[in-house]
């Protein structure tokens, strides 16, 4: 049936639906059981709203991998991996985890607090890939596309807007450029009237907000990176009219 908006209705769930995740091929449906229930049920359906299948499962969020062959739950209860068909394969050995996401069908991001795990599927083991600065919460794990890197959010643990970093990792054993630790633990700074910040993405760029003609900022910029013992010739420098966040405490 399509209604006069255009959209064709493939299913209609009894009971108030909280989230729904989509595969290539199927849909993900969470609903709340009703009558002051806190219990909820899974859904599974395929994209032509065809053999719905039901699961009275704890979850709030739910999760595909790439092929659609398995889904992650999570809940405070714990997290469990399913097949499509929901039948239970794994659970996750670490409670209180947030952020899932798959790097494939046989491994799953997560984050704890201030690190990131790695969860192997075949294997059912656990190892920590990376952690976030000392009294920071990460807040947020995204793959790119070619499985190359992983990028993630990290908060002060004090709940500051001010101090939100975002990192990258490899994940086939690239080596983090080695200045790059360096100038993340002396920026930003502010030195007369130039304010230097990092931007870390294709080239290592120093940001720089500021100053007047006269102070010179981009030599300011490059003789205090070459002060830290860094080549100033493999970072870029950039004037911008956008101050940067820095914490509270700057």
């Amino acid at each position: 049936m399509t209604d006069s908006g255009g959209f064709d209705n493939i299913y209609t769930a009894a009971n108030t639906v909280s989230g729904i995740e989509a595969s290539d091929s199927r849909l993900a449906i969470i609903s709340n059981l009703g009558g002051g229930s806190s219990e909820s049920t899974l859904t599974i359906v395929d994209t032509s709203g065809k053999s719905p299948l039901q699961k009275q499962i704890d979850t709030y969020q739910v999760n595909w991998s790439p092929s659609g062959k398995y889904l992650v739950s999570t809940s405070d209860s714990g997290t469990q991996i399913y097949t499509s068909d929901l039948t239970l394969v794994a659970t996750v050995p670490t409670n209180n985890l947030s952020n899932p996401a798959w790097i494939n069908d046989s491994s799953l991001l997560y984050s704890s607090y201030d690190q990131i795990w790695e969860f192997s599927l075949p294997t059912g083991r656990t190892s920590v890939i990376a952690s976030a600065q000392k009294n920071h919460a990460i807040t947020g794990i995204n793959i790119i596309g070619d499985k190359s890197y992983v990028y993630f959010s990290a908060q002060s643990s004090a709940g500051s807007n001010d101090d939100l970093s975002i990192s990258r990792i490899g994940l086939n054993g690239q080596k983090p450029i080695g200045f790059i630790g360096t100038l993340q633990s002396r920026l930003p700074w502010l030195d007369g009237g130039c304010l230097l910040s990092l931007t870390n993405f294709v080239k290592p760029t120093v940001q720089i907000y500021g100053g007047a003609p006269e102070d010179n900022c981009t030599s300011v910029a490059q003789t205090f990176v070459q002060g830290l013992g860094v080549d100033p010739a493999k970072l870029s420098y950039q004037e911008t009219d956008v101050p940067p966040d820095v914490p509270a405490s700057f």
